[in-house]
């Protein structure tokens, strides 16, 4: 049974309006730290293989950002296959090409919502990974990546962030509190510090509503628990992903350094060594 379109569009008008800033020193060093965990190679690979990702593939990695995602996408496809790397931060995307040698692999600055204005179709898979509860509208991301697609070709994403994730909810609670406090020690006054809703959660009906809509067929979620380590939450508080509509008038790195210190003050007070986090994977394919 389909989805109406007034039901997507109701949705999508509970989307807030997303301000995407720059990247800098706060953009770039935690992401390749973020991504040193083995939960993260872990989390990636699951993706590949819940998309069913083979060797000489054709690959399009939406929000590659560092490029961390994309290395393990090159050796999925292996030589014969290729990757192109999408990112809205064309900053981001100068210091990643420095990465990669490999003749297979090219990086384009756009917004995900305009793939299919930017890319030719033709791509075997559409991934995107940990970054779809970041994006302005991901309806349109996906009926984009329905468009480049080829027929029989895949659309896959996981996220970290969606409604039904109690345990993580309420410690986003006590960090968002923690932050006025932080904040406050810092010298900053109270009507000086507002606190977006940067990171959406969804519902995972929603997702599934948005691929639909968008002409997939098939589709199938999978939630998987991952537990990470206290520190690599602190270190995820610094990337600029996490802190984009969080104090949004203040400078970059002294918002990283409130957000941060919020997360371990918590952590710390909760005597948490680790976290435990569900994470949702979302897949469809093209069939016409």
């Amino acid at each position: 049974m389909g989805v109406s379109a007034e039901k997507i569009n109701e949705q999508r008008a509970v989307l807030k309006p997303v301000v995407v800033g720059g990247s800098g020193l706060n953009g770039l060093a935690p992401y390749e730290l973020f991504s040193r965990y083995r939960w993260y190679g872990e989390s990636t690979i699951k993706l590949l293989d819940f998309c069913r990702i083979k060797a000489g593939e054709r690959v399009l990695d939406i929000g590659c950002g560092t490029g961390t995602s994309t290395k393990y996408i090159l050796k999925r496809v292996g030589l014969k296959g290729s990757v192109v790397g999408l990112d809205v931060d064309e900053r981001m995307l100068d210091d990643t090409r420095k990465k990669f040698g490999e003749d297979n692999v090219r990086f384009v600055a756009g917004d995900a919502r305009d793939v299919a204005r930017i890319l030719k179709p033709g791509y075997d898979a559409v991934l995107c990974f940990n970054g779809m509860h970041l994006m302005r509208d991901p309806y349109e991301v996906c009926a984009g990546a329905h468009d480049v697609l080829k027929t029989g070709g895949v659309f896959g994403f996981n996220v970290g962030f969606f409604h039904g994730d109690a345990e993580s909810h309420r410690l986003g609670i006590a960090i968002g509190r923690e932050i006025f406090k932080v904040a406050g020690e810092k010298g900053l006054k109270k009507e000086d510090v507002s606190v977006g809703q940067r990171i959406r959660r969804m519902r995972v009906g929603d997702y599934e509503d948005f691929m639909a809509g968008a002409g997939f067929k098939g589709v199938a979620s999978e939630i998987f628990e991952y537990e990470l380590p206290a520190e690599s939450l602190v270190i995820f508080f610094r990337t600029r992903g996490a802190s984009l509509d969080i104090l949004p008038d203040i400078d970059s790195n002294l918002r990283a350094d409130i957000l941060s210190a919020a997360a371990r003050n918590v952590l710390e007070k909760n005597d948490l060594k680790s976290v435990r986090r569900n994470w949702l994977y979302v897949r469809g394919v093209r069939t016409v």
